[in-house]
């Protein structure tokens, strides 16, 4: 008989009694003490399927590369360094005995170099004594290192999505939590689509809802190894020409085929 949900297939003889089972029945010590099994057919892995964490976008994502601090400290910087340039400029060219060949830096124009340089671009006011050009010059570096930090991270950013995965355990679950286990995988799928929650299940399963919804994600490695057998009464002597017949498909490549389909 071919049941639904284990998808278990029997040849009876008698009542109670099958000359084989052929299903997604993994291989352990209990199970061998009262029924044979052949060589694994498959092995199948546990994996953890949870909802992609929805990140909502904001016009000021440009910003994010750098801390509100970093962006703060950089805004009083450029206030400072501009009334100081203009400052020097001035006195200066009061000290200076050929000012009128140059011309003067006004405050709008100050701030304008500045700005102008930490953009890296281009002004038509110049200072033209020597503490404004060392000032200049030290801008110029710091506005180096902030602009190649800021590429740095802004590429970070753009290529790296940070997922914040919590996963509860047994100990969380069985006692802390204990309604977050689920009766059967229909509601854990569910409540991986509508709560904060993280399903243990099959990986081929997994692997299956994830292709079908993009809204899940399979994470991290798979885990906890079992292999399928076929089960057969103790003693069956039919058993070893099972297991060659399995080791010869999977020589051939057929069992993954089958899998792939």
């Amino acid at each position: 008989m071919q049941t639904k949900n284990s998808l278990t297939l029997t040849f009876c003889l008698c009542p109670q009694n099958a000359t084989m089972s052929v299903a997604p029945l993994s291989i352990n010590a209990h199970r061998e003490e009262v029924v044979d099994f052949t060589k694994p057919f498959k092995t199948r892995y546990i994996s953890v399927l949870m909802r992609i964490p929805r990140r909502e976008t904001s016009y000021f994502e440009f910003l994010n590369p750098l801390s509100p601090v970093v962006w703060i400290c950089t805004l009083c910087a450029f206030v400072v360094v501009s009334v100081v340039l203009y400052t020097l400029e001035r006195i200066g060219r009061r000290k200076s005995q050929d000012s009128s060949d140059s011309i003067e830096i006004t405050v709008r124009e100050s701030f304008w170099f500045i700005f102008g340089s930490l953009l890296q671009g281009n002004t038509d006011s110049t200072p033209c004594t020597i503490p404004g050009r060392i000032l200049t010059s030290a801008w110029w570096f710091f506005a180096l290192i902030l602009i190649s930090s800021y590429t740095a991270n802004l590429a970070a950013f753009l290529t790296v999505k940070k997922i914040n995965t919590p996963i509860k355990m047994w100990a969380q679950m069985s006692e802390v939590e204990p309604g977050s286990m689920v009766e059967n995988t229909t509601q854990g799928f569910k409540k991986v689509k509508d709560e904060n929650y993280a399903f243990f299940w099959d990986t081929t399963v997994n692997k299956y809802q994830t292709i079908m919804d993009c809204d899940v994600m399979e994470i991290g490695p798979a885990f906890d190894p079992k292999g399928f057998g076929i089960g057969v009464p103790p003693g069956a002597t039919y058993r070893e020409e099972l297991s060659m017949a399995i080791l010869k498909l999977s020589d051939q490549g057929r069992l993954h085929e089958i899998e792939t389909k």
